[in-house]
């Protein structure tokens, strides 16, 4: 509940559809494989499930802000990023194209240093 917004996306922000996500690092965590849509722009990170997952979902929006880290992690043979929110609320994990623009952003806005 946190993170539900009733904004619109912003026009400008760069857009990830059918990308890969999972809630919390461990081993079975849930996940979103391949119908999570991602934008990302100068002040926020947006999340929804692509249309058939979308009912009962609202869109999220994780502000930069609300950030502690973006680290690069394998599982097994796969490239992941951890993204890991302020709150106590569990890391999302992310593969793909949008886990390296996440990556670029959180390094493009000095996070982690």
């Amino acid at each position: 509940e946190r993170f539900q917004s009733d904004r619109p996306i912003p026009s400008g922000a760069r857009r990830f559809l059918w990308q890969s996500m999972s809630v919390g690092s461990k081993f079975g965590s849930p996940g979103y494989n391949n119908c999570i849509n991602v934008w990302i722009d100068e002040q926020a990170l947006y999340l929804r499930p692509s249309l058939l997952f979308r009912p009962f979902h609202p869109l999220l929006r994780i502000h930069w802000r609300d950030v502690v880290s973006v680290a690069p992690r394998k599982v097994m043979i796969f490239k992941t990023v951890e993204l890991i929110p302020r709150h106590g609320m569990p890391s999302l994990v992310f593969s793909g194209r949008s886990g390296r623009a996440i990556t670029e952003r959180w390094q493009s806005i000095g996070g982690g240093s």
